[in-house]
């Protein structure tokens, strides 16, 4: 919570002051005595519950740390001595046993405050969204309805079972009166229709208005009290006179009767009352209605058809099983195996250049027989057709037709085409277009075989895209249980939790714009102005615990600290908060 360092720091503080004096009083020397043991076992209690609090401080929790009160009060119970005498090392342990169960009592109550403060007052945006909202207001008054009408009727069920013959008026859902003019009511119906039509929702609103207005000042006047328990806390607890005024003002806001002499038995009496407290039922401010009141219409629905829906579910059992089965298990299963596990060994085997990896369009020896055919048909017609036979180089014959170079072979081809007829009888002519037939064949899997290299060349590309479905549908999947995880929701509620912080850091600069410094620097203090601390220590409170959710883990200290700057005002001027507020904007802004 937002007090805890301010806790820590307290304690620590005590720590320091004991150990210094003690360190000068053993110099000097002490006399061992009965009540010196006794002090000295009841402040050894109240430092393990002091240490095991601290420790749980320093985590960064964002829910209150429960004390074990009934071990405060046996240490307090087991250190109540009458008289001290003139011993410093015994007024020295009374005096820490004192400071450590007035910062205890500090914390509890102000921790409790900061727990139910907030829901009030999400309880009374509650309200307000209602009362502004027709539909909500709609709602609102049939939840409300079935409740109000029974306890209604069982407190006035004299008065409705009377026999009335006047026209009556609802307000506040109770009958207040009769109607007037009701002769001007029966004549004219027609004027009337617009009242009687939104006189629902004027009576609605009518008591939300009227509830927002007792409990809101219900909230306001323990917002009050919170400011000034935080600042008696931020006050000092070093001397007798401070620790005699700390404890009056415990007394004082639990309204503790009676007042002893004794320091020690006052503690007792305000540690008490805190127990009690502790172990009643929580109360809360302000609350919403029940679950049943607001979900009765949903309830009475579920009631009416939920059996004939349950009935048919279980006939149709075996059809959903087999559904999820298809829909969901072999979906999963397909997805991981088919577009994950296999592309990524497909990515593997790319990368390695195993065999069998790459992908083409034709055989690696399709193109070389091809060719091999074509350059050997060529030759032999070249040869046999040529009138200077020796001549022919053959070699160099074969490297001109795998460079794409048949002039020898067409030149022959031209000869043959100024007598066709003669040559189409003695078969020259039919293979010399069989050579170009194959001869296209060739050209063609040359430019497969240029798919192929741009297929090999990007095959790992493929690969990588063949598995990005799969890897944005899990990837999505992880981000949903992440946020129900850490959001208590699949759907993003990020925006919520930013639209709440921006509500936040512009309520807190608002009110501490309000802030009136005095010459001295120190906040004159009023009702109003406890109010407005009391409002910034909540506001400071939702802020610090609503950026935990958004921040990125490696900067929640950071984010811990400089909020914690806000809660100094007593001790800064108003510009230096501004000031925080401002370098909160611009190093979290990125996140808020």
């Amino acid at each position: 919570m937002i007090i805890d360092s301010q806790v820590v720091l307290k304690l620590d503080a005590i720590d320091k002051q004991l150990s210094q004096a003690l360190q000068v009083l053993l110099v000097q020397g002490i006399e061992d005595s009965q009540q010196l043991q006794s002090l000295q076992r009841s402040l050894y209690s109240i430092k393990k519950i002091v240490d095991d609090l601290v420790n749980r401080l320093s985590r960064q929790n964002s829910t209150k740390v429960y004390i074990d009160l009934q071990k405060v009060l046996d240490t307090l119970e087991n250190a109540c001595i009458d008289t001290l005498g003139d011993s410093k090392v015994l007024d020295l342990f009374k005096n820490a046993l004192v400071q450590y169960t007035i910062v205890i009592a500090y914390y509890d109550l102000l921790s409790d405050s900061l727990v139910s403060l907030p829901q009030a007052y999400d309880a009374l945006d509650y309200y307000n969204s209602i009362s502004a909202s027709r539909a909500k207001s709609w709602y609102y008054g049939l939840q409300c309805m079935v409740p109000r009408f029974i306890k209604h009727s069982y407190e006035n069920k004299t008065e409705l079972l009377r026999p009335r013959m006047d026209l009556i008026m609802l307000r506040n859902f109770q009958f207040v009166g009769i109607a007037k003019h009701r002769n001007e009511l029966l004549t004219k119906p027609w004027r009337y229709l617009n009242v009687l039509v939104h006189l629902p929702l004027s009576v609605i609103r009518d008591d939300l208005s009227k509830k927002l207005a007792v409990e809101t000042e219900l909230v306001n006047e323990h917002t009050i009290k919170l400011g000034e328990l935080l600042d008696d806390f931020n006050s000092s607890i070093d001397t007798n006179e401070d620790m005699d005024n700390h404890i009056s003002r415990l007394s004082s806001h639990l309204n503790v009767e009676g007042q002893p002499v004794d320091s020690l038995t006052r503690l007792k009496l305000i540690v008490l009352n805190i127990k009690e407290l502790q172990e009643q039922k929580p109360n809360t401010l302000v609350k919403k209605p029940n679950f049943i009141s607001r979900n009765w219409p949903v309830l009475l629905v579920g009631l009416l058809y939920g059996p004939s829906s349950i009935i048919a579910v279980w006939q149709s059992r075996y059809k959903i099983l087999e559904f999820l089965q298809h829909n969901v298990v072999d979906f999963v299963t397909g997805l991981m195996y088919n577009w994950v596990y296999t592309p990524l060994k497909q990515v593997w085997a790319t990368v390695r250049h195993d065999e069998g990896s790459a992908i083409s369009v034709t055989s690696q020896s399709t193109l070389d027989s091809e060719m091999s055919s074509l350059s050997r048909m060529i030759v032999s017609f070249v040869v046999e057709n040529s009138d200077h036979r020796e001549l022919i180089n053959e070699n160099q014959l074969i490297s001109q037709v795998e460079h794409g170079d048949l002039t020898q072979f067409l030149k022959i081809y031209e000869t043959q085409l100024s007598h066709p007829i003669k040559n189409i009888v003695t078969g020259s002519l039919v293979r010399s277009l069989l050579i170009q037939v194959q001869k296209t064949k060739v050209d063609g899997s040359l430019a497969l075989n240029g798919i192929d290299k741009m297929l090999k060349s990007q095959q790992l590309v493929f690969g990588i895209l063949a598995m990005s479905p799969a890897l944005a549908i899990i990837y999505t999947s992880f981000v949903a249980l992440k946020r129900f995880v850490k959001l208590g929701s699949v759907w993003s509620n990020i925006q919520k939790y930013k639209y709440r912080i921006s509500v936040s850091l512009n309520n807190i600069e608002r009110i501490i714009n309000d802030f009136k410094d005095t010459e001295t620097g120190a906040i004159s203090k009023g009702k109003d102005e406890y109010l407005k601390e009391g409002l910034l220590l909540i506001e400071i409170s939702t802020l610090h615990e609503l950026g935990k959710k958004i921040v990125p883990k490696k900067r929640i200290s950071e984010w811990c600290r400089d909020v914690q700057e806000l809660m100094t005002h007593s001790k800064s001027s108003r510009q230096t908060h501004l000031n925080v507020v401002n370098r909160i904007y611009h190093v979290y802004g990125r996140y808020l």
